[in-house]
């Protein structure tokens, strides 16, 4: 069975003032850490959606994986969540929605995340009680990925399914580290 991510990085990033794909992380792209993650947890296919803009950055840097351009980000993060589920195979069981504002989620979270999945759940990490990302959709929810008004966002599933979500808990607060302003970088210890 495989399952695949799609890591989310076409947001304006307005509040951090760069792309959140580029923040360096210990000296590499954030996009660039959560990908290896990924690819380590055996995440396969691992599909980046991004801007033109930063996929050219990218591509300048050597990025590894398969890029997809989103240049209406003003739409929100499920129209870039549809277009890499878009170029997924029909063999994937599941997708992992990724953004890269949470880069620093363990390996062995997605690990454990990966083990939860199946097609007909929708898996959520949680730390100390809090719901946090990535956020599994197994393959019975991409019509519904598709059907919801954007403005809804993927979070549209949750409230439509809720008999389908898992809550895991993990001991991982990766899950729960937001990335989107200075301030937070500062309070992450970067």
């Amino acid at each position: 069975m495989s399952i695949a991510a799609v890591i989310l990085a076409a947001g304006a990033s307005k509040r951090m003032k760069e792309p959140k794909a580029l923040l360096l992380l210990d000296g590499e792209p954030a996009v660039f850490t959560l990908f290896t993650a990924l690819v380590r947890a055996s995440y396969e296919p691992v599909v980046t959606v991004t801007s033109s803009a930063v996929k050219d950055e990218l591509a300048a840097l050597m990025f590894p994986g398969t890029v997809v351009v989103n240049d209406e980000t003003e739409k929100g993060a499920l129209l870039s969540f549809r277009l890499g589920l878009q170029t997924l195979p029909d063999e994937c069981a599941a997708a992992l929605l990724c953004p890269v504002d949470h880069p620093l989620v363990r390996r062995e979270t997605l690990q454990k995340i990966k083990a939860a999945a199946s097609r007909t759940h929708i898996i959520v990490p949680c730390y100390q009680g809090k719901r946090g990302h990535p956020t599994l959709f197994g393959q019975d929810f991409w019509p519904l990925l598709f059907s919801l008004p954007l403005e809804e966002g993927a979070r549209g599933v949750l409230h439509h399914k809720p008999e389908a979500v898992t809550l895991l808990d993990v001991n991982d607060p990766g899950v729960v580290q937001n990335l989107n302003t200075p301030s937070d970088l500062t309070d992450a210890g970067l």
